[in-house]
């Protein structure tokens, strides 16, 4: 099948998926995985794979619109991940598309789901620079992430949400972030803000962690035992520590390694995320850190 008319056959396959009522969901969730997937993540050139994944972007913006789209399952789907706070008062919906050059192609909506009001539907673009640890950025310059956790905080003035993402690396490099989500007077998504505190290092706006992808790293949010009380247990954000090449590895790796004998943290306050070395961590069947990678958090079909 050419590439044009494989274009229009994706269009016509998902207008008519995206008008079924959520009863039909599993027809939905098959023809997607079977027609759409195996393009974004098979052995295509790279323009077929972005003319095909904006096609996939307006007619998910569509879908998103109409009332049947609230509450749907989009886990169904493999590889797009939404995440919602607890009222369900907007889903966060992300993927990522791989490259032949190994970079990714990211897309993102926030669904708002307003009482009384017809939905509203926000596009994340991409930010056309590389995002760090210190910004702010907004829906048109967004720092791009698939997000498969979200934490709700309650602080003085109000809410905000800190996300647990996955970042494509370059080869031989894996990243993954702690990034926070809250929103402007005008209920725009600002993604970003100074609450994680390292030391007595200047706050921080997001922690990006880098590492080889040859070792599994665990990032968290989990219950265990809090410094200097020894049996009380508290939720926290928990992951490898990462230091450099160790001698018996003779310099295997171009990147940090994490460490499976030590693991630090972030422990909320009410304020602010505070870092904490060393936690200990309990190997119980709960809670065990447990690597799991993109194909089985569903960044890429089975």
């Amino acid at each position: 099948m050419g590439m044009k008319k494989q274009i229009v056959f994706f269009f016509f396959t998902f207008t008519m998926l995206f008008s079924q009522a959520q009863d039909e969901n599993a027809l939905f969730k098959n023809m997607v995985t079977d027609s759409l997937a195996k393009t974004l993540f098979g052995n295509y050139n790279d323009s077929t794979k972005i003319l095909v994944n904006r096609q996939l972007e307006i007619l998910m913006n569509d879908f998103l619109s109409e009332e049947q789209s609230v509450g749907f399952n989009f886990d169904s789907l493999r590889f797009v991940k939404a995440v919602q706070p607890e009222n369900r008062e907007f889903n966060l919906i992300t993927w990522a598309v791989p490259l032949n050059d190994g970079s990714h192609l990211y897309s993102g909506f926030l669904q708002k789901i307003l009482k009384n009001k017809p939905t509203q539907i926000i596009q994340l673009r991409k930010s056309s620079s590389p995002s760090d640890e210190k910004s702010i950025y907004h829906k048109d310059n967004w720092p791009s992430a698939v997000y498969t956790r979200l934490i709700e905080s309650t602080i003085q003035h109000g809410k905000f949400y800190t996300l647990i993402g996955w970042m494509g690396g370059k080869e031989g490099i894996s990243r993954r972030v702690l990034e926070v989500l809250s929103f402007n007077e005008d209920g725009m998504p600002v993604f970003g803000a100074p609450v994680f505190s390292l030391d007595k290092k200047p706050m921080k706006s997001r922690i990006i962690f880098e590492f080889t992808d040859q070792i599994p790293f665990h990032l968290d949010y989990e219950q265990q035992r809090l410094p200097g009380k020894k049996n009380k247990k508290g939720w926290m954000i928990v992951f490898n520590h990462l230091s450099g090449n160790s001698p018996h590895f003779r310099n295997t790796y171009n990147a940090l390694v994490p460490n499976y004998d030590k693991f630090d943290g972030f422990i909320f306050d009410g304020e602010k995320w505070n870092f904490v070395k060393d936690i200990d961590v309990r190997m119980d069947n709960e809670n065990a850190p447990q690597y799991k990678p993109p194909a089985e958090i569903g960044l890429e079909p089975r």
